[in-house]
Order: structure tokens, then C-alpha cells, then sequence
């Protein structure tokens, strides 16, 4: 009998984790900020009201990151009814201007230095990334594809428990800072301890 009471113990207490178990499977991330071509400020942790924030990385310059774009417009009209974000980040350092002048229908986030679509790890332009604004974590990572966006369709769902992946097509992005910093590291003396005085 104690035998039987511990095993319904145990059995009840991973249906109880389950979420937790699920949850813990996708991929973290950290969070950011920057500014649009509006000049509003756009953080990551500040979209915890949105089921998810869709990201893609674009360039003008990569033909299938701004065909990826105008795919991504599709998507979020069949979304129009749900709680997702959707936001572009442009990483070649076009000027606010240029920026205005694609007449997105979604705000697009500067992010000239590449510090954020490095620390997300993005090696393609057109890549898109989904996030969990709540935790801080990925529903998606790949390109504008079937999967994308049969993944929007189960986080409306609530029905996600890994980050999915699809193949990433799209121009390479140049990492210049990161090479230079991999051949001469900062110096901490020299250049970090002052910024920190």
C-alpha cells in the first residue's frame, strides 16, 4: 500500500514539473534595448505583456532579408488577432532616414555596432528569432519558413516546449569588431578599468 500511495506521489509530482521541465528546454537569451527609426526605445523585457516578440535580422543590402520582410508582413496580418511583437533589427548601420524610407509595418531597431545580433548569436541576415518575453528564452530560431510559422500558431496555442529550429538562409553577416577583438583582446587596464573609474 505505501508502495502504491508513493508511486501516485511521484507521478503526480512530474505531471506537476512538467511545465517546468518544458519550459527549461528552450534556449535563454539576454536582454536588450535600442532605438527605432522613430526614435522610440525598444526593450526586450518591457514586451512581458506579449505572448512573443518575432524578430528578423535584415540588411538592404542581403535581396533575402527584405524578401524575408515582406514574408514576416504577411505573417503578422495572419497574426493580427494574437499577442505577438514583431520588430525588425537592421545590423549594416543604415542611417534613421534610410530606415524611414522602407516604410516597414513594423518598428526597426539600429543596431549599427552589431552588439545585439552578436550577443544573439545571428550569423544570417533574414534569420528570425522568436522570443518568450516573460522568460527571457526562444520559441524559434531559423528562417522565415513552415516551421516559423507553425511555431507562432503553438505559442498561440501555448503549446510550445523547445526552441525550434529551421535552416538559416540569407547573406552571412560580418562580424568586423568580434574578428579584431579575437586577433587583440581589449587590455583591462587600458581600456576597460577607465570606463569602469
Amino acid at each position: 500500500m505505501n508502495k502504491l500511495i508513493g508511486r501516485i506521489f511521484i507521478a503526480h509530482l512530474l505531471f506537476l514539473l512538467m511545465p517546468v521541465i518544458a519550459y527549461a528546454a528552450t534556449e535563454r537569451v539576454g536582454d536588450f534595448a535600442l532605438l527605432d527609426e522613430q526614435g522610440e526605445f525598444h526593450q526586450l523585457s518591457r514586451y512581458q505583456h506579449r505572448e512573443a516578440v518575432v524578430l528578423l535580422a535584415l540588411s538592404a543590402e542581403c535581396a533575402a532579408s527584405m524578401d524575408a520582410a515582406s514574408t514576416l508582413a504577411s505573417l503578422q496580418d495572419r497574426h493580427s488577432s494574437d499577442n505577438f511583437e514583431f520588430l525588425i533589427l537592421e545590423t549594416s548601420g543604415a542611417d534613421r532616414d534610410t530606415r524611414r524610407d522602407w516604410d516597414m509595418p513594423f518598428p526597426v531597431l539600429a543596431d549599427e555596432l552589431q552588439l545585439v545580433s552578436e550577443s544573439l548569436n545571428i550569423s544570417h541576415q533574414g534569420e528570425v528569432l522568436v522570443f518568450n518575453p516573460e522568460r527571457l528564452s526562444l520559441f524559434f530560431r531559423g528562417s522565415v519558413s513552415v516551421e516559423l510559422s507553425d511555431t507562432l500558431a503553438n505559442v498561440s496555442a501555448g503549446q510550445v516546449s523547445d526552441t525550434a529550429t529551421s535552416e538559416v538562409q540569407g547573406c552571412g553577416i560580418n562580424y568586423a569588431a568580434l574578428a579584431e577583438h579575437k586577433e587583440s583582446p581589449p587590455d583591462y587596464a587600458t581600456e576597460v578599468a577607465p570606463i569602469i573609474i
